[in-house]
Order: structure tokens, then C-alpha cells, then sequence
């Protein structure tokens, strides 16, 4: 049957009715198998998702990075930010330094997710130009930290974050939620869909933003273009 609730409420009613059942399962390429989660661990993990959050100050339509391959973890960041109303906003993994250094600063990104070493790497270079991002918090364990890293944290110690004092808010901003409200746009195929999609969620404006968008990538181009041009008589060491 059709569940028409809310995304903030989705996980945890489906958690209600189906328990300990696979929710998903994921590839664990170190133990070469797949890992099954339960609907009761995946609504735990969101529950304490938007705790962290609001132990780290999110606000209601706070725009949320996500720079990640396909994870479990995206999923539950998805969720748990649905349910305080903030805003996720998926990077492609394989976005460049100054893709993600355009991202975070035009949507004024205060806290990033990174899946694994490429994506870390790739935001910590960008750190110093990005004013507003404050906060990575990282997936993968495996993930070897700068050493002078004093911002990032493991996914396991943001989730460590999620006391139980701050469920009271949860439960108050999920009572308000709002159907209209900007949560996440997660369709990847730029076509004509799309562009409906996003001018429904921006007032008419999807066509204005993919204006722009195209002008940037030529922009990228261009200096990218007249790097290499500067660089090509060097070797990097």
C-alpha cells in the first residue's frame, strides 16, 4: 500500500510495520559480501542523524553537502535532515576541487558529508576558500585524517553527538512540517523532467539556474584550460 506521510516520518513508520526486515543491504568489499540493514537500525540511525545535527546547530532549511558515492550513510543523512527541515544536497563523487569549491560557497554550505579518501581530500583543499564551511564529517573509517584536522569528524563519533536531550526538538519541527517545503532534489538527469522539476521548487526560475550553470561550465573550462597552459612546462613532484 501506498505510504503518502511525510519523508521526516517515512523510515519510522515503515519500522513500525516491518521491524527487523531488510531495508537495504550494501557491498562490504573488505569482508567481500552484502550487509543487510534493518527497517529498526535504519530508523534508529536517522533518529540519531537529526539529533547530531542538532547538536552541531542546524537550522530549519540549512542547506547540508553531501559528497559521497552511493552509501547507506547518504541515505541516512537524507532522512535525519528531513526530519529537522534542512536542506540535503547531493555532490556527484567525482566532482572536481572547484566544482565543490563553487557548491559549498553558492549554497553556503556549513557542514559537508564526504564518503571516502578521493572526496575528503578533494574538500580539504578547498577549506580555505569556502568562509562558511565549518564541519566535514566523514564515512568511511578507513579515511586517514590531516594531521592538523581539528574540524572533521567519523561518521560514528557525528552520530556520538545525538543525546537524547535534543529529540524534543526533533519531535517539534517534524510536528510542522510543511509538504512545500525544499528538502532535496535528487533527480540526475538534466532533462526536460528536471528542469519542470526545478522550476516547480524555485517559482520559475529552473531556467535562469541552468543558465547560469552552463556559464560556469564554461567558465571551469576556460580557467582549467589556462592552468594547464601555465603548468604544462612544469612537473608536479
Amino acid at each position: 500500500m501506498l505510504n503518502n506521510c511525510h519523508f521526516s516520518q517515512l523510515i519510522h513508520q515503515q519500522a513500525a510495520q516491518y521491524g527487523s526486515k531488510t531495508a537495504l543491504s550494501y557491498r562490504d568489499y573488505d569482508q567481500n559480501k552484502w550487509i543487510p540493514i534493518s527497517w529498526t537500525e535504519f530508523s534508529e540511525k536517522v533518529s540519531a542523524v537529526s539529533r547530531a545535527l542538532l547538536a552541531l546547530g542546524t537550522s530549519v532549511q540549512e542547506n547540508l553537502g553531501i559528497f559521497s558515492q552511493n552509501k547507506p550513510e547518504s541515505l541516512m543523512v537524507d532522512f535525519g535532515a528531513y526530519g529537522v527541515r534542512a536542506v540535503t544536497i547531493p555532490f556527484y563523487a567525482t566532482s572536481s576541487a572547484a566544482q565543490v569549491q563553487y557548491m559549498v560557497n553558492d549554497a553556503e554550505v556549513r557542514l559537508l558529508f564526504v564518503g571516502e579518501q578521493l572526496q575528503y581530500d578533494t574538500a580539504r583543499r578547498v577549506l580555505p576558500v569556502c568562509p562558511t564551511l565549518e564541519r566535514m564529517i566523514i564515512f568511511d573509517r578507513k579515511v586517514v585524517k590531516h594531521e592538523n584536522d581539528h574540524l572533521s569528524l567519523y561518521f560514528d563519533e557525528f552520530l556520538a553527538l545525538a543525546d537524547s536531550r535534543y529529540q524534543e526538538e526533533v519531535d517539534k519541527r517534524s510536528a510542522v512540517q510543511k509538504f512545500d517545503e525544499l528538502a532535496h532534489l535528487n533527480e540526475m538527469n538534466h532533462g526536460p523532467h528536471f528542469w519542470a522539476e526545478v522550476d516547480r521548487m524555485t517559482h520559475n526560475q529552473g531556467r535562469a539556474l541552468e543558465r547560469e550553470m552552463k556559464q560556469f561550465s564554461l567558465q571551469t573550462a576556460v580557467m582549467f584550460k589556462v592552468f594547464n597552459q601555465i603548468t604544462r612546462g612544469f612537473q608536479l613532484k
